[in-house]
């Protein structure tokens, strides 16, 4: 869901920041603010959000997780007792192995899993989305576009990278997240080459601006299925007693990544102007190798064949 949300919330921000509607262009408070709203709704919803089945069988025991089970399945007490079942064959007796990992634990005894997590949820932003994101007017200007209309043009991209996102969750229930990210990545070492080409040239050819264009829409697109994919890919990557720390520090290289692209796109605009978007171009490229290399597939895998790629 916030994989479809993040890019909803691009056009919202993008429009209320239009200079034609507030009066002065704020694109990232504008951001900032959608994303506040979403953030107070799911402080508000939190209270009804159930732990998993099986955080509340190590936690509580098998009466409380049954009422989950029930909460989340509606299935009847056959289903529900077989699933059960299989919490306690997950889980086994020892409580060593029921009870969440420890930061300690973690760097002292690196698991490849949780490696991966960390490196595919902070490599999500280092394809440059931030700059793309706070930036995409002045690229657009920079590249030959009409003052007038790179501000629709930038809302009409990021409307297309929700329409992205909700084609990635069908697109899921066919192929593997791994593939559909690999192939999307592609796309976006297509789009920034074509954005390089486009600012470098449009003064000497003015129909490159519409290479701009395309660049721009290509990318948004992209971008929109691999942030479904991920999200969707980084949960069944983790296993229960990891999963909180992998996520959190995941998370964590993920907002210093948005922050750090932000900050340094306009240094980089300005030291190597048009040719910024090849370090952006080799981050995902970077991204690609990690994904071809590193992450399993994981469409139609159970949690130990998932975790078996992780031992080798």
């Amino acid at each position: 869901m916030y994989g479809l949300l993040l890019p909803v919330g691009q056009v919202a921000s993008t429009f209320f920041a239009w200079s034609k509607i507030l009066g002065s262009y704020e694109r990232v408070l504008g951001a900032i603010l959608y994303r506040l709203i979403f953030t107070v709704l799911f402080v508000m919803c939190f209270y009804w959000i159930p732990e998993t089945p099986y955080q509340s069988y190590t936690k509580h025991g098998s009466v409380e997780a049954a009422e989950i089970l029930q909460r989340l399945r509606s299935s009847d007490a056959e289903n529900i007792q077989i699933e059960l079942n299989l919490l306690r064959s997950v889980a086994g007796n020892d409580l060593d192995t029921q009870r969440e990992a420890t930061l300690k634990e973690i760097i002292t005894t690196p698991q490849k899993h949780f490696l991966c997590v960390v490196v595919t949820f902070s490599l999500l932003m280092g394809r440059g989305f931030s700059n793309v994101l706070a930036f995409s007017d002045k690229i657009l200007l920079e590249a030959g576009i009409s003052q007038d209309v790179v501000t629709p043009t930038s809302m009409g991209a990021f409307f297309l990278s929700a329409l992205a996102s909700a084609g990635a969750i069908i697109a899921m229930r066919k192929y593997d997240c791994r593939t559909l990210m690999i192939v999307s990545d592609i796309f976006i070492v297509l789009s920034h080459a074509l954005m390089t080409a486009s600012i470098q040239t449009s003064k000497q050819i003015p129909g490159m601006s519409w290479g701009a264009f395309a660049a721009l829409y290509l990318f948004m697109a992209a971008f929109g299925v691999i942030t479904t994919a991920t999200f969707a890919l980084l949960g069944v990557l983790c296993v229960d007693r990891t999963r909180s720390l992998c996520l959190l520090i995941g998370g964590a290289g993920f907002w210093f990544l948005a922050w750090f692209v932000g900050f340094i796109s306009p240094y980089l605009a300005v030291w190597i102007q048009g040719y910024a978007f090849l370090i952006w171009m080799g981050t995902t490229v970077l991204s690609m190798v990690h994904f071809s290399l590193f992450v399993p597939m994981t469409k139609g895998k159970t949690e130990n064949e998932i975790q078996t790629f992780f031992r080798k």
